[in-house]
């Protein structure tokens, strides 16, 4: 909220960088779209806002918007591994499972150590249904992805209901314990 206050003093450019990032936070989805989509034209060359306003489309259900601002991005800075676990999230949200699947194998064979990778791997072989893939992928996810969550919503997806549940129960266990020990610090 502060950072919301003094960014009316700033220059409208980085004064949308700041509202974009608080609308998302505070999960206002037409202000995110819109400060996202103002950095975007005061700064059209900028990847890291094209990756943004990527994100923001995506998470808002624009994903076949957002499939085309991410590809900007990653034109504009191919060396990158910063982009395409964006991209195949993206083409997941759009339900392009055999693309995102294509962009992982992609990516991983031109070298891209981009850890986030295996979320959308991941996500991409659960919508093609190849859960057992998916389950070992899933275990992959870097923290903080949660992935016990994903795994678990995988095992549910292929039918093993039932081990999905004791997962899920030793996750909540895992997770009073973590946060006991926080407290306690």
């Amino acid at each position: 909220e502060r950072a919301m206050q003094l960014s009316s003093n700033l220059p409208e450019r980085e004064r949308w960088w700041i509202e974009a990032n608080h609308y998302v936070l505070v999960e206002d989805p037409a202000k995110s779209i819109d400060s996202a989509h103002r950095n975007v034209i005061y700064h059209p060359d900028e990847p890291r806002f094209l990756r943004f306003y990527a994100q923001v489309l995506s998470r808002n259900g624009a994903s076949e918007e957002a499939i085309g601002q991410i590809r900007k991005a990653m034109d504009l800075a191919p060396q990158s591994e910063l982009f395409a676990d964006v991209l195949i999230e993206t083409l997941c949200e759009a339900g392009k499972f055999e693309e995102a699947l294509q962009e992982f194998e992609r990516a991983r064979s031109g070298g891209n150590r981009n850890m986030w990778l295996e979320t959308g791997h991941a996500l991409a072989l659960l919508g093609l249904e190849r859960y057992e893939e998916a389950i070992q992928w899933c275990e992959l996810i870097p923290p903080p992805g949660h992935p016990g969550m994903h795994v678990q919503g995988a095992k549910v997806l292929a039918g093993d209901v039932d081990s999905a549940i004791a997962g899920l129960q030793q996750e909540a266990a895992r997770s009073r314990v973590e946060n006991h020990e926080v407290d306690e610090h």
